[in-house]
């Protein structure tokens, strides 16, 4: 079984902590103020960025052929809180009329404009996710249930290179269901964790367990078909979660570690499958008594598609030192609160307690690397 692995120190990180007046000259992220006519944001749950949407397209407004959605959109926000740019970067089932659909909606959009120094200012790259669902419970098509024996295939016969590019290859082409996407993530999850590629693991596990407010269009299905808020069955995503929560442990991200366990926990009693993971409670207890140390807990972090998330732990001051390669900038993600930071390497930051529960998104060139510590003074 997977278990903690800490990170010895390497050196004396040289900055000092940034100053309360330090921190009153960041930029405050802007704010939604109109999401227009067809984008909404779901009420979300303690693993949800802050930053999703919803999009609701009246079926008289549908392309004839339209699949479920995940789309990843870095915008641009003027002095003004007007959009001056929106950059369509990746998503799950992303195909022409779902880009233009998302173009469209987020150019309507206005914000409260960001704020350096109490002054508006103007924010590139603001991240914002949008979710398209469709009106479908969780299942696969017919097609998609043969690609999938053919894919099981491939990994039980340790073709980890042709399961992978299959995989891709149904992601970019042939998926159109998020349960699908779910899936397919969640082998992506397993390919990874065979061929040592950890960090990737990780990611690939977080967008297998990812979980929005069940949506269907007005009057279909059925009343009586099933929609829970995941996006795989409940049974698949416990056993999704219970990936994602090692995969948390073995890289060393002990904040994000915490919060899988209580999503765990509750996935688990809600499925009926308690039992199941009594065994983890002894990790977590481990992970809490670090933390309570005054021992740093250190992490690995690498820059995949230009960034990294990390979920901060209870502890309110973290470092970098050792990088490689380039980070531009730290979004500070605090329930609908968005702080910019420049990112200074060999610097500490403290995170005021009243900011409330945190997440880090480092954003610079694919493949920069450097090691990230938090302490508890």
């Amino acid at each position: 079984m997977l278990t903690v692995r800490r990170l010895a120190l390497v050196g004396a990180l040289a900055g000092s902590l940034f100053s309360p007046l330090v921190l009153a000259q960041t930029i405050s992220g802007p704010t939604v103020a109109d999401a227009g006519a067809n984008l909404f944001k779901p009420s979300a749950g303690p693993l949800d960025p802050a930053n999703r949407l919803r999009l609701s397209v009246p079926a008289d407004q549908r392309p004839p052929i339209l699949r479920e959605a995940l789309v990843e959109v870095l915008v641009d926000v003027d002095a003004s809180g007007k959009v001056d740019d929106v950059d369509v970067i990746d998503g799950s089932f992303l195909d022409s009329a779902v880009r233009r659909l998302v173009e469209t909606s987020v150019k309507q959009m206005t914000f409260n404009p960001a704020t350096q120094g109490g002054n508006a200012v103007a924010f590139k790259d603001l991240h914002l996710q949008v979710l398209l669902r469709g009106a479908n419970p969780p299942g696969v098509t017919d097609a998609m249930r043969q690609e999938l024996v053919e894919l099981a295939a491939k990994i039980e016969a340790d073709d980890f290179k042709g399961a992978e590019r299959q995989i891709n290859n149904l992601l970019e082409r042939d998926a159109a269901r998020l349960f699908e996407m779910a899936v397919l993530q969640d082998q992506l999850v397993s390919i990874y964790m065979e061929t040592e590629r950890l960090p990737e693991a990780l990611l690939a596990s977080r967008i297998a367990t990812q979980r929005s407010p069940a949506v269907r269009p007005e009057g279909e299905p059925p009343p009586e078909a099933s929609f829970p808020d995941t996006f795989l069955s409940p049974e698949l995503h416990v056993e999704a979660l219970r990936k994602r929560l090692m995969l948390a442990l073995v890289n060393n991200q002990v904040g994000e570690a915490l919060q899988v366990f209580e999503e765990l926990q509750a996935a688990a009693a809600a499925t009926g499958k308690s039992d199941s993971i009594a065994n983890l409670s002894e990790q977590i207890q481990r992970v809490k008594e670090l933390l309570a140390s005054e021992e740093p807990v250190g992490s690995a972090v690498y820059l995949i598609n230009g960034e990294w998330s990390y979920t901060m732990s209870p502890r309110r001051i973290f470092g970098v030192t050792g990088l490689e390669g380039q980070v531009d900038a730290i979004d500070v993600s605090c329930g609908d609160a968005l702080r910019r930071l420049p990112f200074q390497n060999d610097s500490e930051w403290r995170i005021p307690d009243s900011w409330g529960q945190c997440d880090l998104i480092f954003r610079g060139k694919e493949g920069s690397k450097f090691l990230l510590y938090e302490y508890l003074n």
